[in-house]
């Protein structure tokens, strides 16, 4: 698919421990850009992008898309299994290998030349029926600590009411966070509604 100048992927893939597993392709993560696509054709939005982590040690690639692991951030990389819980997708008792975190695919788009940043969560392949999705908009340099700050607030919030958290750690700093719950096409279980992100994003 081609969507002109702007691209899912950058060029460069951050290489260090990046976490590159053979797994069911995430699904809402093309999906989500299969709307950006159509926002941008219908001149919603002038521009989308993935945004690749800033930290390559916390890089996992899903689907051939760069993402932000929710893996905790440690000065030293863990050799042992990680505990079980919220941060992983995939938990294997016999196995660190075995074990795969949760990521987030990061989209930075514009709208009426500001810069917004959609975090879609991923969920497990049994048992999860998805998330709502952070927006943060009105985001100062440097981006890479807010949003990775804001994936932690995600993290401890289990990816359950997460607004009022995000607002009160990033509205000193003038950042506005708003929650997407999706909407699917009408005879759809797979497709988002690309009004619904339409009616959304103008309201921010």
């Amino acid at each position: 698919m081609s969507t002109g100048e702007d691209t899912y992927q950058n060029d460069a893939v951050g290489k260090g421990l990046a976490e590159h597993r053979i797994r069911t392709p995430e699904k809402r993560f093309k999906s989500i850009l299969e709307v950006f696509s159509q926002l941008k054709r219908d001149g919603i939005i002038s521009s989308f992008n993935v945004l690749p982590c800033a930290d390559s040690r916390y890089e996992i690639i899903r689907d051939g898309l760069a993402c932000w692991s929710f893996q905790e951030k440690t000065d030293v990389m863990s050799k042992y299994r990680p505990r079980r819980g919220w941060r992983l997708v995939k938990y294997d008792r016999n196995s660190r290998q075995g074990c795969i975190y949760r990521c987030a695919l990061v989209v930075r788009l514009i709208l009426d030349q500001r810069a917004l940043f959609w975090i879609e969560i991923e969920c497990r392949e049994t048992g999860e029926g998805g998330f709502r999705s952070p927006v943060l908009a009105d985001v100062m340099q440097p981006t890479a600590s807010t949003i990775s700050s804001a994936l932690e607030i995600i993290a401890e919030c289990k990816g359950i009411n997460m607004e009022p958290p995000l607002n009160s750690a990033f509205a000193p700093d003038g950042v506005q966070a708003n929650c997407y719950k999706h909407v699917y096409e009408k005879d759809s279980n797979a497709k988002f509604d690309a009004n619904s992100i339409r009616r959304f994003l103008k309201q921010i």
